[in-house]
This record gives C-alpha cells, structure tokens and sequence, in this order.
C-alpha cells in the first residue's frame, strides 16, 4: 500500500483568501465555545451545534447518542421510541440524563472545547479549580467524563429515580449507596455508574417527580456512563469499561496494485488500546453481536474490540469521460443533440447565486467534454468560452453576485449571505457548500483541462477562490458520509437532503484536483467520492428483497421495503415522498 499524507485531514488551506467580495463576519459568530482559538472552526462537523447560537441544540453524537450543552451540564440520551408511520421512521430525540458538579458557576461561558480532531471534541466545565471534563468519541457505548476537584451531579431527564445500585428510592426521598458500579434507573430504563477511580458515595434524591446523584464530596478520577439495553450487555460492559478513548486519528493509505483504499481511524486510548470497545455500524466479527448494540436511525451498532479499524473501500476509477464510447448506432443523435445545445448556449450568465449558478455551469461543461470524447473539437472553443466568461464575474469586484472571507468561523461565502439564511440556500451560513463548490470546481476543471486542441487558450483561468467542499469539517468519517447543514438556527442535528449532490462535489474536486496535478487531493477526493457513493447505497437506497432481520440492514422494519426502490434519511426537504425520493437522483 502507497500511504498517503495524514496532514489532508486538516484544513486544506490555513492563509486567508482575498477574494472579489472582500471580507464579512456572519451575524451568527462561533459562542463561547472555541474560547482562546482562532479561526477557522468546523461548521458541519456533528457537534457544530455546541458553538453556534446559544450553544444548547441537539447535536446527532456522540453516536449512538445524542447530545446537548446546558450552562452547566452535559445532556444526553438514546432515543427509546422507534416510529414507523407507513413513510418515515423516526426516533424522537430524549435526554436521559445530564451530567456536571455542583461547584459550577451555571454561567455559559463557563464550558469550552479544549480540542478536537476529524472525529471527536474534548470539552471542559469549569469554575475556580473545578473542571469536568468529557471526550465526546463517537462509536464509544460509554460517555466519559474525568472530575477534578469537582463534586460530580447527575441530573434524570426522564422523572424520578426508582432503583439505584440495588435499592430502591420512591418520591421525595432518597438513598445513598456506595461502590465503584452502579445500577441507576429512570423511567426509560437502566443506565450503569462506573468508577474507574475509586469508590465513592452516591446519593439519589427524588424531589416534585424529579431525580438527581449527588456525590458526597469533591471527586478527582474519571467516571463512565452507559445505557444498559438488557441484562445480558452487562458483562461486556463490566469487561472493557476501565480502556476509553480520547481522541481519533484519522488516515489512509492506497493500494498500488488495485483501486482500493483503506480508512484507519486509531484511537489514543487512556488503558489497554487492544482492548478498547467501541461499537460500529455493519460491525466485523469481534464480540458476538448478541452482547451488545444500539438501536439508532442508521440501524443496529455492534461491538467491536481494538483501537485500530481499517476500512477498505472500492476507488472509483471514472475520469473526465465515461470509459467507453457511445454505441455506433446513438452516435449521430448524440452528436445532434450536443451541436444543438451548444447552438443554444447563448450569452454566458453572470452569476446570480453559487447554487443554481453552479449546476447549471456544471452541465454546460459537460458538453465539452462529451464534444471532446467524440472527436469533436471545434465545438469546444465556443463552451469553453461561455465557461471563462461566467467565471471571470466572480472575480471581478463589480459583480452583483460574489464570493467573501467570512471572518467569524473562517470561509469563503455569498458574500450577500452573511446576514440572511434565505440567501443562496444559507451559503453564509456553511450550508451545502459541498454542493455549492463542487458544481463550481467542476467547471474549473474543464476550463483548466487540456482538451485535445493546442491551439485553445485556457492560462487565464485562475485558481479556485477555496477548495472548501474538500473540507474535513464537511461531514463525518464515522457515520461515512457528508453533512449538508452548516452552522444557522443554532446548527444542531445535521441533515443531508441530496446524497447525489454530496457525489457530484467530490466528483468535481477529483476533476480538479486532477488538472492541477495535486496527487494528495486527489486521492483524497476519490476516497470522498468512494464512501459517498457507499453510504448512498447502504442508507438512501431501498431495497425491498433485502431482509429485515439481516444484521446489518440499516432499517430493520420489514414494511420500509414496501415502499420504493430508492429513498432518503436524514431528508428536511419536504413531506412530500416524491421530493424526498427525486432530490437524490440530482
């Protein structure tokens, strides 16, 4: 294997741009949050919703769970309601539990991320010499949390506490227990306490149908947190609690002989890094996948063991063009309709928006290209020169329509966007600038391609104003796929509408980084487009012959596959299924 540099998974670009449009801030800037740094910040990452707005959205993690920030707690949960309503199914959001100490000020400042990485955050409460704090690692069934000089205070979301290491408690009363494990019980079910530091005194309080643990004292050591699904998930739980991650490296290396890649993620892992559980989607035979999983929208997570993962996803081998010609007997209409099109291409548009601009701009390259795979390059000249023309406004700082440095998070937006979520689909607001930017580095590429004609000046295209749909913050490495939503309305739950849109920008950013000669991007751009193409297959395809029982299937309830053969998750576009169903063939 050719392994490639790990240092694409941070920000391609660190110096700032000076595009046409200047600079702007976003009326919506980062919170507290990201305290002591520096732009840019991650805007589509799974947690963006901790620092955007008042930082308390729902956010979709630390998979399986889902997560908010209060002033002075960490809440979380794992939704117990599966709805299937004939069309959707939906697991609605519910906090289980929150967790902080008693020291804490309950200012909102007062919490803040100390790092992060591709995959996780690292955030810490604090007041005086008191700190709490809590690696957020997806894939991990426990939630960590490590105390100093903190009293820790465990909050029930779900009314009182009726059982707690064996004993029961009734309203408006309470009982303390002492140990290193602890069996605590809420109306949702069974949640287990795991000291990794020590015994100590619990005790829990049910007060007007409400529930809290209060330590009897100042702790230093690290607790874990787990939801306990049945009975028979709780020796492995016991087994493997004491080794818990920190943070993820992610990596990748390529096959020299094949089109293969392989992802790694390895874990720092505070204890044995071999015997580290995490739990994972279409997991590999570890632990029986009867000792333990998790029901979550993107199907069952299983167990398995190790710090170190490896991925393998088949490249995709497509370039400019299909890698055959069209049958003899199409070629003529073919080139009718290609000549007719070109013939109606018309003025070259000044861009009003990034989105609609880009796709449009998107499929009038295409016909260059289709014109050069048949040997017809005199119709290029007059497609390349719409192209150049349409791009050039973007530079030019009298243009109605274009692009800015946004300063508060760090990107390039519509600069007419930065105070309006209605402007060009929220571009300045991070939403859908994978789609956005990936229509726009395709028709850069062709542009910049040297297409079979020597004679056809193509120098003056200039570089892309920011590869921002390349961009590891686009998405998550563990959940294999894009996020489309940014940072506006306080963030929270990510969403992605158009999974064929997510393909088609990293599609163009191969194409471009193809014509620019950068072998890293490019690699990198055709794992993107590997794992976007596999995750549209496994959770926004249907397919009804498909099992409901099989292990891995994403869906288990047996009537999804009554309905039709392609379909959407994590979809806010519309109601309407057919909507639902046909922006995913964009």
């Amino acid at each position: 294997m050719d392994v490639v540099k790990a240092n694409i998974f941070g920000p391609i670009a660190m110096d700032r741009p000076s595009p046409a449009g200047g600079s702007v801030a976003n009326d919506q800037p980062p919170n507290s949050f990201f305290q002591g740094y520096t732009p840019p910040f991650p805007t589509n990452d799974w947690w963006a919703g901790y620092a955007a707005g008042s930082g308390d959205a729902v956010c979709a993690g630390p998979f399986p769970y889902e997560s908010s920030l209060a002033n002075s707690s960490i809440q979380f949960g794992l939704s117990t309601s599966r709805q299937f309503d004939g069309t959707s199914i939906k697991q609605p959001t519910q906090t289980d539990w929150s967790v902080g100490f008693s020291e804490h000020s309950g200012n909102a400042q007062d919490h803040k991320a100390i790092s992060w990485d591709s995959q996780s955050v690292t955030l810490q409460y604090f007041t005086g010499s008191s700190t709490l704090t809590s690696y957020m690692v997806p894939g991990s069934p426990y939630l960590t949390f490590q105390f100093a000089s903190s009293t820790p205070k465990f909050a029930s979301g779900q009314g009182i506490i009726t059982s707690i290491g064996g004993t029961s408690v009734s309203d408006n009363s309470q009982a303390t227990v002492s140990g290193t494990k602890f069996l605590v019980v809420n109306s949702i079910g069974t949640y287990i306490i795991f000291s990794l530091s020590g015994s100590l005194n619990l005790t829990a309080t049910n007060a007007n149908g409400a529930g809290t643990v209060l330590a009897s004292g100042p702790f230093t050591g690290v607790l874990r947190m787990v939801k306990l699904n049945q009975t028979s998930h709780e020796a492995l739980l016991d087994q493997y609690v004491a080794n818990y991650p920190t943070a993820v490296e992610t990596d990748y290396s390529f096959s020299s002989t094949d089109p293969t890649a392989i992802l790694r993620f390895t874990w720092t892992v505070t204890g044995s890094p071999n015997d580290l559980l995490m739990i994972k989607m279409q997991s590999p035979n570890f632990p029986s996948t009867d000792s333990l999983n998790y029901l979550t929208t993107k199907g069952y997570m299983y167990p398995a063991l190790g710090n170190i993962w490896n991925l393998q996803y088949d490249l995709p081998t497509i370039d400019f063009n299909a890698p055959r010609t069209p049958d003899s007997s199409c070629s003529a209409s073919i080139l009718q309709g290609l000549e007719y099109e070109i013939a109606q291409l018309g003025d070259a548009p000044v861009p009003g928006d990034f989105y609609y601009w880009g796709g449009s701009i998107a499929a009038k390259a295409r016909l260059a290209l289709i014109a050069d795979h048949l040997g017809r390059s005199d119709l290029i000249p007059t497609v390349l020169n719409y192209l150049e023309t349409s791009y050039e406004y973007w530079f030019e700082s009298s243009s109605s329509t274009l692009p800015a440095y946004e300063t508060a998070w760090g990107g390039i937006i519509n600069a007419a966007g930065y105070n309006n979520v209605g402007v060009d689909f929220g571009n300045g607001y991070y939403n859908d600038h994978h789609f956005h930017y990936g229509y726009f580095l395709t028709g850069a590429a062709v542009i910049a391609k040297p297409i079979s004609i020597g004679s056809f000046e193509t120098s003056s295209i200039r570089r892309p104003l920011i590869p921002t749909s390349l961009s590891p913050g686009i998405g998550t490495f563990f959940a294999g796929h894009s996020w489309a939503s940014g940072i506006a309305n306080g963030a929270g739950s990510r969403d992605q509408e158009s999974v064929g849109e997510a393909v088609n920008a990293y599609y163009g950013a191969m194409l471009w980084a193809s014509v620019i000669g950068d072998t890293d991007i490019k690699n990198y751009a055709r794992l993107l487009l590997a794992s976007e193409q596999h995750a549209a297959q496994v959770y926004w395809h249907m397919y009804p012959e498909a099992n409901s029982t099989d292990r891995d299937q994403p869906y288990p309830e047996a009537d999804v596959r009554s309905l039709v053969t392609i379909g959407n998750v994590q979809d806010w576009q519309s109601g309407r299924l057919v909507v639902s169903f046909t922006i995913s063939l964009l």
